[in-house]
């Protein structure tokens, strides 16, 4: 019989599955309502908001052993979405920007999946495929996620220093940390997954994490259909959804040859 300390984790964990595949469900309808991709925060806002202020909860999860999973790196990512939704929250100017749609939808999918596989693996549940998704897919959703959240917080800059200068400071040094940040809770998340899905080929995986940045910023063109098949670097203000959507298909391919 399952103890009530992993009956009370496979509640929380459960809970916020729903609610955030509420927020997915509610992030990609706006699409459809406003026929454009400026209505995310107005459909779902509210709602990833409170996620992320229950979610402060797994820091106490971590201090006090209810989990393994410590202090420094949950607080660390909690931190930082907390701060870009209060971020959004605070600045009208860029709730309708397009950035936001893209960090909802990446956060939702991934913390969807993050809270399911912890409320099977509560019960003893949790299938194979499930564990492999959770430590795989945030190789493709964290660098979309991670580079709106800085977009948003830049794009904010000017208009919080009108609304609150002493904010505009603190925004300036999380911007310039920021980075260093993203990169450290990235890394950690790349030998969790090692760590997870056991030993694999180094050489092999190093090339994979490091090509999976460039796949997701270069549109693939197939050849047959009257274009090219050069592959192209373009900027990053040009990356569009077929070409993140030819980097993921890629990327699968690839980790299944391995």
């Amino acid at each position: 019989m399952p103890s009530l300390s992993n009956l009370y984790l496979f509640a929380y964990n459960y809970v916020q599955a729903i609610a955030w595949a509420v927020s997915l469900s509610r992030s990609l309808s706006s699409v459809l309502s406003t026929k454009g991709l400026n209505g995310a925060y107005a459909s779902a806002g509210d709602l990833i908001f409170l996620c992320q202020m229950v979610a402060f909860l797994e820091v106490v999860h971590g201090a006090i052993g209810l989990v393994p999973s410590g202090v420094v790196f949950p607080l660390m990512q909690l931190a930082g979405r907390a701060n870009c939704v209060y971020v959004i929250r605070q600045t009208r100017e860029v709730q309708e920007l397009a950035a936001v749609l893209i960090t909802f939808v990446a956060w939702s999918i991934s913390e969807v999946i993050r809270y399911s596989n912890y409320a099977l693996n509560c019960i003893g549940s949790c299938p194979p495929w499930l564990t492999y998704l959770r430590y795989t897919a945030f190789l493709v959703l964290y660098p979309p996620g991670m580079g709106c959240e800085t977009w948003l917080m830049y794009q904010a800059l000017p208009f919080m220093k009108k609304y609150s200068f002493s904010y505009y400071n603190i925004l300036m040094v999380v911007l310039f940390c920021y980075p260093f940040f993203c990169v450290k809770l990235y890394l950690h998340m790349v030998k969790q997954r090692r760590s997870k899905l056991g030993k694999q080929d180094k050489k092999k995986q190093k090339i994979l994490d490091l090509l999976l940045p460039f796949f997701l910023s270069v549109p693939i063109t197939v050849p047959g259909f009257g274009c090219s098949d050069r592959i192209e670097p373009v900027p990053i203000s040009r990356v569009t959804a077929p070409s993140i959507g030819w980097g993921f298909v890629t990327y699968l391919i690839i980790m299944m040859m391995k």
